[in-house]
């Protein structure tokens, strides 16, 4: 299981004080099956493995996008729809974006593998 993180503000410090990016996972309760997928995905031993010992693993809900702090990040790292995957370098600024289809996990294990150092 990977050790997600879920405070914003805590997973950036530790992106900038380890060195290492980070994946932003966005995901709503209104695309529940979406999600289940993409979690599925990462309960993979490799896929968590590799994103556990690269990336600083962070799940944001953006369920409500009214939150304000919600609508920044959503404005500052245009997730394409949720659930969505972001990764970031470790000043947590945006590199690729990629959207999690049904059915696959091959979204997960390419930005992954594509962009751990």
């Amino acid at each position: 299981m990977l050790p997600w993180r879920y405070d914003f503000a805590q997973a950036r410090e530790e992106a900038r004080r380890t060195g290492k990016p980070g994946i932003l996972f966005f995901h709503a309760d209104w695309c529940e099956n979406h999600n289940d997928v993409a979690i599925e995905a990462f309960r993979e031993p490799r896929i968590a493995d590799d994103i556990a010992e690269h990336f600083v693993p962070t799940a944001i809900d953006v369920t409500d996008e009214d939150i304000p702090a919600i609508s920044r990040l959503m404005l500052e790292y245009q997730p394409l729809s949720a659930p969505a995957l972001v990764v970031v370098d470790s000043s947590f600024r945006r590199i690729e974006v990629g959207v999690q289809s049904s059915g696959s996990t091959s979204i997960v294990t390419s930005l992954v593998t594509s962009n751990a150092p």
